[in-house]
């Protein structure tokens, strides 16, 4: 029998005991947690892909999917594979096309402080052959030209 999460075995020694005394103490009952079997996660269906990035040249477009189709619960497992994806994607070409690097580095003063000096100066995008992460890695940064 089970109740609120627990369940009592139920055998004849039992039984014979709850008819012989009604108002047997529940302590001495045998209760065992309910134990559920594993429940593994999968994936529900993919979202409709986004609208693209930008308006015109190439951008790209995301779309996702959630591990609730059934969600995992009791020690199953997570679902496996990408909860997004994501393709480029190509729009008319740009009437005046634009270096988005360029316009990344151009802000720069705006979006950290880096002294009234610095921020002065033109900053231009620069690639850089640094070993960074991994040995074969190109660096984009930004170099400031100018007089400080």
């Amino acid at each position: 029998i089970c109740l609120q999460g627990y369940c009592k075995e139920i055998d004849q020694d039992i039984l014979e005991s709850q008819s012989k005394n009604r108002s047997s103490d529940p302590s001495n009952e045998r209760t065992i947690p309910i134990r559920h079997n594993p429940q593994h996660g999968d994936w529900s269906t993919w979202s409709s892909w986004g609208s693209c990035s930008l308006t015109c040249g190439t951008g790209a477009m995301f779309r996702t999917r959630e591990c609730n189709n059934p969600e995992p619960r009791w020690g199953g497992r997570q679902c496996e594979g990408k909860r997004e994806e994501w393709k480029l994607c190509s729009t008319d070409p740009c009437p005046n096309p634009i270096d988005l690097r360029a316009e990344q580095c151009k802000n720069l003063p705006n979006l950290y402080k880096i002294g009234r000096r610095k921020a002065k100066l033109n900053w231009l995008p620069f690639e850089s052959k640094r070993l960074l992460y991994n040995h074969d890695s190109t660096a984009s940064l930004c170099l400031g030209i100018g007089k400080e």
